[in-house]
Formats: C-alpha cells, sequence, structure tokens
C-alpha cells in the first residue's frame, strides 16, 4: 500500500513550522508530497516487475474525481510489456443518494461524525479547529463530487478505469452489522 497521507507527513515534518500555521504548512507542502506519492507508487510498481504473479497495489488516496486523470495517466505510463496495470477504483457503496451526488444522506452523516469524532490525523490535527471549520473543510471535499450521480460503469467508462469495487462504509448497508453497544 501507497499512503498519501503518510508521504504528506513525512514531508511535513520538514516544513519549518516557526511562522507556519498548520494549513499554510499543509499548503507549502503539497507538491513535494504529490512528487513523493508519485516516487513510491513508481517503486512499488517495479517491485512487481520482479514478480511472477498477480499482484495488488493500493492508493490510498482520496481521489475526487478532478484528480483522477491524473494518477490514471501516472499509472498507465508505469505500464510495460512485463506486466498490465489494471486499474479498479474503491467506492462507497451507498443507496438512496443525494441529487448530484453519488453520497447517501447516511454516508455524509456516518462520514462527518467520523471526523468530528477523530482526534488527531496523520496530517491534519482537529484539536485546533473548531467544528465549524472541520464541518466547512469537509463539505468543500463533498462538493467535488458535485454532479457525479453515482459510481456505476458510466463513472468507471469516463475515467478509463478496468473496475470498481463498490464497498460497504457506512451502516446503511446490510452487510455491516451494528456493533452490539449500538443495537
Amino acid at each position: 500500500m501507497v499512503s498519501s497521507d503518510e508521504a504528506r507527513k513525512e514531508v511535513m515534518s520538514k516544513v519549518p513550522r516557526e511562522k507556519l500555521s498548520e494549513d499554510e504548512a499543509f499548503q507549502r507542502s503539497t507538491k513535494e508530497t504529490n512528487e513523493l506519492f508519485e516516487a513510491r507508487v513508481n517503486a512499488a510498481v517495479a517491485k512487481f516487475k520482479k514478480l511472477d504473479e498477480n499482484s495488488v497495489l493500493l492508493l490510498d488516496k482520496n481521489h475526487p474525481p478532478n484528480a483522477l486523470p491524473g494518477i490514471i495517466d501516472q499509472l498507465d505510463a508505469l505500464e510495460n510489456k512485463q506486466y498490465r496495470l489494471e486499474l479498479v477504483a474503491l467506492a462507497p457503496r451507498t443507496f438512496q443518494r443525494l441529487k448530484g451526488l453519488p453520497f447517501s444522506a447516511p454516508f455524509i452523516f456516518q462520514s462527518l461524525c467520523r471526523l468530528l469524532d477523530r482526534k488527531e490525523h496523520l496530517t491534519l490535527s482537529n484539536s485546533n479547529k473548531t467544528d465549524e471549520e472541520l464541518i466547512e473543510i469537509f463539505f468543500m471535499f463533498v462538493s467535488l463530487y458535485l454532479g457525479v450521480q453515482e459510481f456505476d460503469k458510466a463513472f468507471v467508462s469516463k475515467y478509463e478505469l478496468d473496475g470498481q469495487l463498490n464497498v460497504a462504509f457506512t451502516f446503511e448497508d446490510p452487510d455491516l452489522q451494528l456493533a452490539r453497544n449500538l443495537e
């Protein structure tokens, strides 16, 4: 697995922080983080060239639709005659989606609750942000998906993916069980 958050944390730890807020350090680390993430993806794929079996590389990076072409182009450039890349998106399985979004109200609510309950993140601290600031950041991210009606065959086709795997993320999904203390 290659994690964008781990790359960001490593880069941010090197950014001089005397006069920078956490948000400023985050912004200043973007280019170098992307370069480090790309280098780690390239290194991981290079290891696969030595294997005679199927391999899986999981990219832990929340790619909104506008960022997909860049990462897809990067991965396509790595493909050669020794191996074949198949790009499969992991997407939340949701029901009763909100108009103009691929997410349902329960998905939005549970994701927002997770954000507000989370004390720390690898790269951003919730402790120095108000709930209102966190909510604003959350909905700015959600807004990047406006116009994506759902993660379906049309989505896979539009971004030239080889497939997609819809995963249960929230308790609206009948495949997930509530913990006994929440029943």
